[in-house]
């Protein structure tokens, strides 16, 4: 599903069961904004280790274990993927594919087309 500019607002409000996001734009920024509004919403704190992991392109392949975890203490776990791009998309599958209920955050800066 891809949101719609003028819905972006009330998505970043209410992701619901959202399993995989990306976020994805020219200003960076915002994009850096509007990720961690996700982040916080889902996991509460963006200080909570439990809660909340960071991988990147270098730890892509731990994002179907990471997003597997359960939370320390309940709710629902966040990962963050920084540089998202097409070297992570096999993980990124693997990660849906899983039983966790973690909210992937991907961060791919400004994409083409």
């Amino acid at each position: 599903m891809k949101i719609d500019a003028r819905h972006v607002e009330t998505f970043l409000a209410d992701p619901g069961r959202a399993r995989f996001v990306l976020v994805y734009g020219p200003d960076t920024s915002l994009v850096a904004e509007r990720a961690r509004r996700l982040a916080k919403l889902v996991a509460g704190s963006l200080d909570d280790p439990f809660r909340l992991t960071e991988l990147d392109a270098d730890t892509a392949e731990r994002l179907p274990e990471e997003a597997g975890a359960q939370a320390f203490g309940g709710g629902r776990r966040v990962v963050l993927l920084r540089d998202a791009g097409d070297r992570q998309v096999a993980p990124v599958e693997a990660a849906l594919e899983g039983k966790g209920d973690a909210l992937i955050v991907a961060i791919g800066g400004d994409l083409p087309g």
